[in-house]
């Protein structure tokens, strides 16, 4: 059939020096209503601070895996301890969630 290639270019952007920047990711099939999440905390000269990942059951949808992604990278900035974090997504209906009055 007919299929579309979009070709997109990602680059992660440092942190100014005295934060850490945790990019998160959230997955999701409808399929099997499964998925998982994972984040990335890393300095600015890219250097991995932490990471997790975990899988997810039950699933009601991919902002749910999202959301979940995102809770999991905030525990983990709280339980290191860090007070100067940029928490990154790709999720626009996430932010617009966190960041407006758009899903209440």
């Amino acid at each position: 059939g007919n299929q579309t290639k979009t070709n997109r270019r990602c680059k992660w952007s440092p942190p100014p020096s005295d934060f850490i920047k945790i990019n998160f990711y959230g997955a999701y099939s409808g399929n099997t209503r499964e998925g998982g999440w994972g984040f990335c905390a890393r300095t600015k000269e890219g250097s991995v601070w932490g990471a997790g990942m975990g899988r997810l059951t039950h699933l009601s949808d991919a902002l749910q895996a999202e959301a979940f992604a995102c809770l999991q990278a905030i525990q983990f900035a709280r339980d290191a301890g860090m007070s100067r974090v940029i928490f990154e997504t790709d999720a626009t209906n996430l932010k617009d969630a966190l960041c407006s009055n758009v899903y209440d």
